[in-house]
């Protein structure tokens, strides 16, 4: 059997249900980099299958970080799942 993958429609299907970001700025010695910080809720409707793989997904993004200039300590991610829908 081949293995399946997921594609940019099956990320497309997950649906922001809640979005709290505000602007952030660092200061380096050179220059500034603006980005923003919060907290962002989706809600997959996708197969069981591709929610896995989401999840897996975005369990990485606390090791990996996301973004821009992840080695300097930007792109930080702390992913909480739940299972409910968000109240």
């Amino acid at each position: 059997m081949l293995p399946t993958f997921l594609c940019l429609a099956d990320i497309q299907r997950a649906v922001r249900r809640r979005t709290a970001l505000l602007h952030a700025f660092l200061h380096f010695p050179n220059y500034v980099q603006k980005g923003f910080e919060g907290r962002c809720t989706y809600q997959l409707s996708a197969d069981q299958q591709q929610v896995s793989k989401l999840t897996s997904l975005a369990a990485f993004a606390h090791y990996a970080g996301v973004g821009y200039k992840t080695s300097m300590g930007m792109g930080q991610v702390r992913v909480e799942f739940g299972n409910g829908p968000p109240g």
